[in-house]
């Protein structure tokens, strides 16, 4: 029997070398292997053939052979494992990794003959001074070790097996029979069919995903184009298709043969192509149409173009169906002159004027103190006025920051300001168009404002904020406030031309003291509103509440209505929470006493927080005594502390210690100061560690 030697330099080969050539040979020949990397000292090679791994081997054969008749072995892929290659994209960088330089090349060739001829291939052996830092991914059969660190992803191919081309050569020589060539020869091609049908299922996927977008693209409104670097048409969908062939005369040639240089500007094109900067939004005309067009550049080897164009007109209609949509959303008016309550003559007068002016299409200026139900009859015109089927969009501007105050009335462009919405915001004017639109504290609005809104008012038009087009508003305006705005116009503060624009037709709600025959009702609604008990009150109670001054009006009637069914399990303890605050805030003595500004700090923490107010004292102490302080230096002295209040909470708050008797304005604009009554209570609270600021 003749005799096959076998050597490899590694482990890994030896095995995979053994269990082939056995399993193709079987017992026709005696096979031996020998493995350099367990040999520490190469004994004498005998065989009638010698076949080595690869050329690395052969020096060692040099006076190890007593036969010089050996082969190199040709080394193929197991083709099972190289599906991952396959969904690689066309020109992705690959490092082939082996352990020599000789067969590294070699299993580059392979990789191609397997039809991997797309990818740039790299050979790379230790040793190897090829820059390749920047390739992160990385092939080899089984030499994972000695792939680069820096490779971030690893396609291991297992050990290379003999190729089939090889074990032929090897039973020529040993004239052995090739009977049993076509078993290793299916279970190689097993491995290969197996590849091939992987390829297939990927050409197949690719093949649905390329259908699957053409009819995205062909359902997309916009017309999308993909030309070359020199405008031939290479792709296009069914909309830039009904445009191109509206528009351009191409005579009998086929659409997608026509050059998009008979349309664009030839000049838009050398420029994208040139400079690899896309175009955006650039008007076109083609035809009698006008189009907003965007030329994007795509890094691919053609240098392609992808051009989408969208007719002007219907840019306009979706801007108008996004305003009418922006409408439809929860900006309705919730109550109508029906959920007014009150039987009073005072309430009843001002509905029936109420009524009378919602008829119109006026600016009304609603006056009355803080929660008397301002924003209640700004819904209530806004249902009965011929305006009703419109939008009703509502703002306390008090509660926006200064520096927003524009941009939200009258909306801003894209790139306004640093955070603004890249695709601009319409304002609460724009919102409110066909509408009502109600501006409540309308006092606290800076003088800049004030010229915007007055034009508004005139020519029924707004500016965006960073823009220059004027939009045409149809908007009715409903302005509220509880200071007296005469007296900011004699100040200076307001402006008297937008003073009589807005007070034209002025409605004042009557405070609660002012009408307490109001109260049972009020109280009895709120009652059923917040618990489940009977709503009737005990006389004696209900004189309690109607001989109460209110300062807070309706609102402060529905607050303690809330708070003591809140804390009451029983009828009686709901009619004990009320008469015990009754009872506590009206025996408060005009004299500064321990026991009274017990009662005055537990009347500021139910109104805002014992804190907020005792920093406005603070902030009043620290600022000197004898000439007070405005609002703006308050609010600038909070804002320096890391305190937030807006000025309207400030205003009222500083009312609020006003009614206690702690602070008091001066005449003219020099402010707020604290009474001794207020410098007693701050001491006091000091005292007793409630400050949160000393």
């Amino acid at each position: 029997m003749k005799r096959l030697t076998f050597l490899t330099l590694s482990r890994a080969t030896y095995r995979i070398f053994e269990t082939q050539l056995k399993s193709f040979f079987k017992d026709q020949v005696a096979i031996y292997g020998v493995c350099l990397e367990d040999s520490h000292e190469i004994p004498q090679i005998e065989g009638d053939l010698i076949l080595v791994s690869s050329r690395d081997v052969v020096p060692v054969l040099a006076g190890k052979i007593t036969n010089k008749q050996f082969i190199i072995s040709r080394r193929t892929l197991d083709p099972s494992k190289l599906g991952p290659l396959f969904k690689l994209e066309a020109n992705t960088k690959v490092l082939v990794v082996n352990n020599a330089q000789d067969v590294a090349e070699d299993t580059v060739d392979v990789l191609r003959e397997f039809g991997l001829d797309s990818l740039n291939l790299i050979p790379w052996w230790p040793g190897c001074d090829k820059d390749v830092r920047s390739v992160k991914i990385a092939v080899t059969p089984g030499f994972t070790s000695i792939v680069p660190s820096h490779v971030t992803q690893i396609h291991d191919l297992g050990v290379r097996p003999i190729d089939i081309s090889t074990l032929v050569e090897i039973a020529l020589r040993l004239d052995l029979p090739l009977e049993g060539i076509h078993y290793a020869t299916a279970a190689n091609y097993k491995g290969m069919l197996k590849a091939i049908r992987e390829q297939v299922n990927l050409l197949s996927e690719i093949e649905s995903s390329r259908k699957e977008l053409e009819v995205i693209l062909d359902n997309v409104h916009d017309a999308v184009i993909m030309c070359d670097s020199t405008g031939k048409i290479r792709k296009l969908n069914n909309a830039a298709k009904l445009m191109l062939e509206a528009g351009v005369k191409v005579g009998t040639m086929d659409i997608e043969q026509a050059n998009i240089k008979q349309w664009l500007p030839e000049r838009l094109i050398n420029t994208v192509v040139a400079t690899g900067v896309a175009e955006v939004n650039r008007l076109c005309t083609l035809g009698n149409k006008k189009y907003l067009v965007t030329v994007t550049p795509i890094e691919d080897q053609q240098r392609s173009l992808v051009i989408t164009a969208l007719e002007s007109a219907s840019i306009e209609e979706a801007r108008r169906d996004l305003a009418r949509a922006m409408r439809s959303r929860p900006r309705a008016a919730r109550y109508r002159f029906e959920d007014i309550i009150g039987a009073s003559t005072g309430l009843k007068r001002v509905v029936n004027i109420a009524k009378k002016l919602a008829a119109t299409d006026t600016t009304v200026f609603i006056t009355g103190e803080t929660g008397t139900g301002k924003e209640l009859f700004a819904h209530a015109i806004h249902n009965a006025s011929p305006r009703r089927h419109g939008p009703f969009v509502a703002q306390n501007i008090a509660a926006l920051p200064e520096p927003l105050v524009q941009s939200e009335l009258f909306g801003y462009e894209s790139g306004a300001f640093t955070g603004a919405r890249r695709e601009g915001k319409p304002g609460l004017f724009e919102l409110a168009d066909g509408g009502t639109i109600f501006l409540d504290e309308i006092a606290d609005i800076s003088m800049a404002v004030q010229v915007s809104l007055l034009r508004v008012l005139q020519e029924r038009e707004v500016t965006r904020v960073g823009g220059s087009n004027l939009i045409p508003v149809s908007v009715r305006v409903i302005a509220a406030t509880n200071q007296d705005l005469r007296e900011a116009v004699e100040k200076g503060r307001f402006r008297k031309d937008l003073y009589y624009r807005l007070c034209a037709f002025p409605l004042r709600i009557p405070p609660l003291r002012e009408r307490p025959e109001d109260i049972p009702l009020l109280a009895a609604y709120f009652t059923r509103k917040y618990s489940q008990w009977d709503p009737t009150f005990p006389d004696k109670l209900l004189r309690k509440l109607q001989n109460w001054s209110w300062p807070g009006n309706v609102r402060e009637l529905e607050e303690l209505i809330k708070y003591a069914a809140s804390v009451a399990d029983t009828l009686q303890e709901f009619h004990s929470a009320i008469e015990e605050f009754l009872n506590t805030f009206t025996m408060i003595p005009l004299k500064s006493t321990p026991e009274s500004f017990d009662q005055v700090s537990n009347r500021l923490r139910r109104c805002a927080g014992l804190d907020e107010f005792a920093i406005i004292l603070e902030c009043l102490a620290q600022n000197g005594n004898e000439h007070g302080i405005g609002r703006d230096a308050i609010h600038t002295s909070l804002m320096a502390s890391g305190i937030s209040m807006t000025p309207g909470q400030i205003r009222t708050r500083i009312r609020l210690l006003s009614d206690l008797g702690l602070t008091e304005s001066l005449r003219g604009r020099n402010g707020t100061r604290l009474t001794p009554r207020g410098r007693d209570y701050l001491a006091y609270l000091r005292q007793k560690g409630y400050l949160a600021v000393q």
